[in-house]
This record gives structure tokens, sequence and C-alpha cells, in this order.
């Protein structure tokens, strides 16, 4: 059982402001994506599961810049940890307006390994995904997207479970 917090009597210094704001920032860009990390960091840490996790590595690791002008890095980012051999090489191309094709090879892959697919249009705020799409060793998956995605830079992400 806790007891009632005590109310804070000195003001947050400087650090703290910032360091709060680095938060808010991770916390909104990853927002969107929270049902894919839920999967992708689920066995990151013990005591940190899925969106925390996920929140806590790329605040470490993806985030450049300096207050107020946070930014993440997408080629920083990561969206699902684990130990799995990554394949040898990967690409993704859009197929029309609406489909996003992933291709890999290499990799050492079991039977149920499956890929992980993820669309994020960062400037939109909006994410489509698939947390278990083809299997691994099969090199090919599409993703299909709704016609709101057309035209738009968006960033692509693949990994496997």
């Amino acid at each position: 059982m806790r007891g009632i917090p005590k109310l804070r009597t000195s003001a947050p210094s400087e650090k703290e402001l910032i360091n709060r704001e680095k938060f808010a920032y991770v916390q909104a860009w990853l927002q969107p994506l929270t049902d894919f990390l839920r999967v992708g960091f689920q066995d990151y840490n013990p005591n940190f599961q899925g969106f925390v996790a996920a929140k806590s590595y790329n605040s470490k690791n993806a985030v450049i810049g300096f207050s107020p002008y946070f930014q993440i890095d997408p080629t920083l980012t990561v969206v699902s940890y684990g130990d799995m051999k990554q394949p040898a090489g990967a690409f993704a191309i859009a197929e029309g307006a609406n489909i996003i094709s992933f291709n890999w090879s290499g990799g050492n892959f079991v039977y149920n390994d499956r890929a992980m697919l993820l669309v994020y249009d960062i400037t939109g705020g909006t994410a489509t995904f698939n947390t278990a799409s083809e299997k691994a060793n099969s090199g090919h998956a599409t993703l299909k997207l709704d016609e709101t995605y057309a035209g738009k830079h968006v960033d692509v992400y693949l990994t496997f479970i």
C-alpha cells in the first residue's frame, strides 16, 4: 500500500524540464505505433513491456537535436527488439498508390517466424502495419494501405518475430 504523495516544494530544474519535453516528444512520435511496439518489444526487458520499452530505447538512441528542437531520426529508430538473425538484404517498393511490397533474402528463420511490416506517415501521424504477415522464410510480403497514403512520404520498417 502506498501513502498519499507529497507535493513538490521546489520548481523543476532546467534539466528536468528539458527531459520532460523530450519524453513528451518521443511519446507523441511513437503513439501511432503503440500496438506494433507492444509486439515488437515484448521481450526487451522483464521490467518494461512493449510501448514503454520502445519509448525508453528510442529516447536514448534515436532522438537528435536539442531543446526545443528535438527530432527522432527514423534511421536510428528501432520498432522491434530481439536476438533473431536479420536477413542479409531487404528493400521495399511502392506498387501503385496503396501497396508496399517488402522483399528480403538471407536470415536464419524457422518454420513459424513471421515478418512484421510497418508503414509510418510521420507528418500525418498515421501508421499501417501487420504484426503477423507472411512467414519469414518466404522472402516477400505486401502491405495494403488506404488512399490517404497516396503521394505521401512514408517511412517503412521490416522486422521479424
